[in-house]
């Protein structure tokens, strides 16, 4: 029988599982050179060196993100309002973003920072940077 496991566990796979009760999406892949990310109950791990956080119906989708050290997170705006991004102490803060603008920041300190709109004090997001 751990025979049987350890034959499961080496042999190659690229899965997607989905679990309703929970909405929770994994993507996994066995092959190291592409990036693996994570998402279970809004929040968002990735091995890619670049990632996304949509601005979109006065939210950021993830809300809550893990990188790794090096890892530049870019924002998009797909709200019809004008949003700009502020960090609650060091982090990203962006210009205006109209329809469509990108803001993008590298972050090279581990730790965990906090964002939100400058406008709205309740809607937040947080990036926990890890080291490689």
């Amino acid at each position: 029988m751990a025979l049987l496991g350890l034959m499961y566990f080496l042999a190659p796979k690229n899965t997607k599982t989905t679990d309703n009760s929970t909405d929770t999406v994994a993507t996994t892949s066995t092959d190291t050179a592409k990036p693996v990310t994570v998402t279970s109950g809004g929040t968002t791990s990735t091995t890619a060196s670049k990632t996304t956080i949509t601005i979109a119906n006065g939210t950021f989708t993830p809300q809550i993100l893990t990188i790794k050290k090096g890892t530049t997170v870019t924002w998009v705006n797909k709200d019809s309002v004008v949003r700009t991004i502020v960090a609650d102490n060091l982090g990203p803060t962006s210009p205006p973003l109209k329809y469509g603008a990108t803001y993008s920041y590298k972050f090279g300190n581990p730790g965990i920072y906090g964002y939100r709109f400058s406008t709205d004090q309740a809607t937040r997001g947080t990036i926990i940077v890890q080291q490689p």
